[in-house]
């Protein structure tokens, strides 16, 4: 009867979840968003219209949105000059491998570095909003696989 029960619930769990991904999937093609300034104008006018948030807040999340916007665009740069040297670095007729192997795990590195930044954005995002982001990131919503 346990063994019936665990297995219940695994499968109402694994259910719920995608679920979630079905409701996200079909958020995400209700967006019409192709460009970064398009982004920045529809969280702007989701953030204006948003019930319950005070004034402050928003300040604070706009704030925090142009702060983690401006490290972001640092961190692009420095992966586009990486990809720039590796691209040099591969077509040379002489490949230097260990240089290409050092690149690429800088490449990688910077990536994640964009992802904690942004995961931390929004840590602090819901500190401002008052939401409690420890239930949120213990629920496993994020199921990044990323080599670091």
């Amino acid at each position: 009867m346990r063994q019936l029960l665990l297995l219940f619930l695994s499968v109402f769990i694994v259910s719920c979840a995608s679920q979630t991904r079905k409701e996200i999937t079909v958020e995400k093609q209700e967006v019409k968003v192709e460009t970064r300034k398009q982004m920045i104008d529809m969280s702007r006018k989701i953030l204006a219209s948003a019930e319950g948030i005070s004034e402050k807040q928003r300040d604070l999340i706009l704030a925090l949105h142009i702060e983690t916007m401006e490290e972001v665009a640092k961190i692009n740069s420095e992966i586009r000059k990486s990809k720039i040297v590796l691209m040099k670095t591969l077509v040379q007729k002489k490949y230097n491998h260990k240089k290409g192997m050092v690149l690429t795990k800088d490449i990688k590195k910077l990536y994640n570095k964009k992802i904690d930044l942004m995961l931390s954005s929004m840590e602090k995002a819901q500190k401002i909003l008052g939401v409690e982001y420890a239930n949120v990131m213990n629920e496993n919503m994020y199921d990044f696989d990323i080599i670091r």
